[in-house]
């Protein structure tokens, strides 16, 4: 409401209080009764100040509504938008009313005859009871010269009991998720965690149901309606979002394929740091196009391969709608494409399509078979890849400071113990150490001999019963040293009868022609500069949205961390908080409400597209998919799980929009 405006009274409340009535208090308003009828009416009892009275003026019908919600809040019930009186498109009158205004119009129903099947859904109908009773408490405003409103009318009596304050939280107005709410339940879902944990873990974290300003049945809205917006358009909105990404960021790569009726055939993906992990890992990659698939039964393909701390790292992914040699073919050419060359060695599933395309396309790479137990680790950890991603990304980086910022415990007093560690990351280190410890305590020379130009030594492994004698052939000029064992071979790194060589040796420095970059510290850079050019103007004020809601978050959650052990500086906190909350009320007045549509593509951070070129494909079985008679997990059956009917326009038939939305719905007379 306009403080400069006012609020002038020109009359008196259309309901005027007569001494022959007897008044008593309920709940949160007052009771009268009617000599004459003996029908009992319902007072809100709010504050003068909070009252909406005849003369009252608002800059604009929102404005009034706003006020006239914040009185019924008070009050103890809800109101609701009525009709409207219009002219060249302005609202020059406009009614607000209880919510318990009207009655229910009840289907007829003949249990005698039959009825005209016709005219009757063949669906099941839900049994709602109604909250109307009829009730006349409204609120009219009217448009004025100066182009203000004016309240015409105010009737406060309700028919109907007036809700407490304790209760008020189970009336639809009260159930409203905010923004950060709204934020929370979907960065949950990206963690496999569904509306209904999202709530509980907000009424924990809030202190109980009723300050989480929402119901369980709200957050699964939020969830359905994120899923309505999507849509059909799912497969574009996805290649539009890489697509865009491809277009913004310097070094992200994105291919995909589409069929003649425009269905999605393949995706391929992969960012910068995915290729700056490809140069330093890629001489050998593994991936499986079997373990994993989406709603759509595309097959889910990982690249991925070890990095220097010996844990997975991911070089790209991409979709498949089917496992033919032609759509092999066409992910490894676009894996290719992205990164200019083709690795030494490629570790795949017995796949014949797989076999035939690599040999097609990577003329260089040798090609090997399963490798299970990667594959195995990868498959346990991708659920979410994205999500995935950046918990793959964020351990790298914890390692890489583990590394940087601690000493391990000497096992030796050798010196290239020491330098090793300054080589290696520490799992690599760890391993190397393990290895060196073997060589000092349980090896033993048993012969040394003079080869040529080498020196060799017969090593026995003393904690192997009847292990074999390895041998060592070791040219200190030119530090050259090989092992029978073949583990430097294997696995890059040097083994025990090598160690127990350079210590019979005196070598005080370690043989940095064995040192493996791959397995080094600086195997990656320690960060990775990305230069991002002017991206949508959308994307860009939602990631500033959430930017700003988050440091507010980290700070408010500072300051009552620092003044949680003293009780009093805490509640001086509480109060100013509560202060500049009443402060915002009153400087910010009423803002007008933003539409499911927009407040959903904000979530997600991309519209909806006004034309599909991508289509989400249909029909399609996978390799070894048989009658789908197979054993499923139980989080793949809750996955999979048919969901219940979803509602249609009654009159259009239409999943965009139901009966009250249709633009066909016949005016009423």
């Amino acid at each position: 409401m306009d403080s400069n405006i006012g609020c002038s009274v020109e009359g008196s409340s259309a309901m005027e209080v007569t001494p022959e009535r007897s008044a008593t208090r309920y709940g949160s308003g007052i009771v009268r009764k009617s000599p004459c009828t003996g029908k009992l009416s319902y007072i809100p009892d709010v504050n003068i100040s909070k009252r909406p009275q005849v003369g009252m003026r608002f800059r604009t019908v929102d404005e009034a509504y706003a006020f006239y919600e914040n009185y019924a809040k008070l009050g103890g019930f809800t109101i609701r938008k009525n009709t409207q009186k219009m002219i060249k498109g302005i609202v020059t009158l406009k009614y607000f009313t209880c919510s318990k205004e009207g009655k229910k119009t009840y289907q007829k129903i003949d249990t005698v005859n039959d009825m005209d099947v016709d005219n009757v859904k063949g669906k099941q109908c839900r049994t709602r009871p109604s909250i109307r009773t009829g009730c006349l408490a409204r609120l009219i405003v009217k448009r004025l010269d100066d182009m203000t409103y004016n309240v015409q009318s105010f009737y406060e009596e309700h028919n109907h009991t007036l809700v407490e304050e304790g209760d008020y939280q189970f009336l639809s107005a009260a159930r409203n998720l905010s923004v950060v709410q709204e934020d929370f339940i979907q960065n949950l879902s990206k963690l496999n965690i569904g509306p209904v944990q999202a709530f509980n873990i907000m009424r924990t974290h809030y202190g109980g149901f009723e300050e989480v300003g929402a119901t369980a049945v709200d957050c699964k809205n939020l969830k359905r309606d994120i899923n309505a917006y999507i849509g059909k358009h799912d497969a574009e909105m996805v290649v539009s979002r890489l697509m865009d990404k491809k277009r913004y960021l310097p070094d992200f790569s994105c291919e995909y394929l589409n069929d003649d009726k425009g269905e999605l055939r393949g995706l391929f993906w992969a960012d910068e740091e995915m290729k700056h992990n490809y140069m330093q890992f890629g001489d050998v990659i593994a991936f499986d196009s079997t373990f994993r698939s989406n709603k759509y039964d595309m097959v889910f393909v990982p690249f991925t391969d070890i990095d220097n701390h010996h844990k997975n790292v991911t070089f790209g992914a991409a979709l498949l709608a089917s496992e033919t040699a032609e759509s092999c073919n066409w992910l490894l050419s676009a894996f290719k494409k992205c990164y200019g060359r083709e690795p030494r060695v490629v570790v795949t599933d017995q796949d014949p399509a797989m076999k035939k395309a690599i040999r097609e396309v990577f003329t260089t790479s040798r090609h090997r078979l399963c490798m299970w137990h990667i594959m195995k680790k990868v498959a346990e950890k991708v659920m979410i890849f994205i999500s995935v991603q950046g918990i793959q990304r964020y351990k790298h980086r914890k390692n890489d400071h583990d590394t940087r910022n601690t000493t391990p415990d000497w096992v030796t007093d050798l010196n290239f113990e020491r330098e090793a560690n300054e080589i290696y990351t520490r799992n690599i280190f760890n391993d190397l150490q393990h290895e060196l410890l073997l060589g000092v305590t349980e090896s033993h020379s048993m012969n040394v001999e003079q080869v040529g130009e080498f020196i060799k030594f017969s090593i026995k492994d003393l904690d192997v019963e009847g292990s074999v004698l390895r041998e060592v052939l070791f040219r200190e000029d030119y530090m050259e040293i090989k092992c029978s064992c073949g583990r430097y071979e294997q696995y890059g790194v040097l083994c025990r009868h090598i160690f127990l060589v350079l210590k019979m040796s005196k070598v005080e420095s370690f043989p940095k022609k064995y040192v493996m970059r791959r397995w080094t510290r600086d195997a990656v850079p320690r960060k990775t500069v990305t230069s991002v050019k002017e991206n949508a103007e959308a994307n860009q004020t939602v990631d500033g949205v959430n930017k700003v809601v988050r440091e507010i978050m980290i700070g408010t959650e500072y300051i009552v961390d620092k003044l949680s052990k003293d009780m009093e500086k805490l509640a001086l906190y509480r109060d100013k908080v509560k202060g500049d909350i009443a402060q915002l009320d009153e400087i910010c007045g009423s803002s007008q409400p933003i539409q499911k549509k927009d407040r959903i593509a904000t979530l997600l951070g991309f519209k909806q597209p006004d034309k599909d070129t991508v289509r989400a494909p249909v029909g399609i079985r996978t390799k070894g998919c048989g009658f789908k008679k197979r054993i499923k997990s139980t989080f793949e059956q809750v996955s999979t799980k048919q969901s219940r009917k979803q509602r249609t326009c009654g009159i259009y038939g239409s999943h965009e929009h139901d009966k009250r939305k249709c633009d066909k719905k016949p005016e009423a007379s």
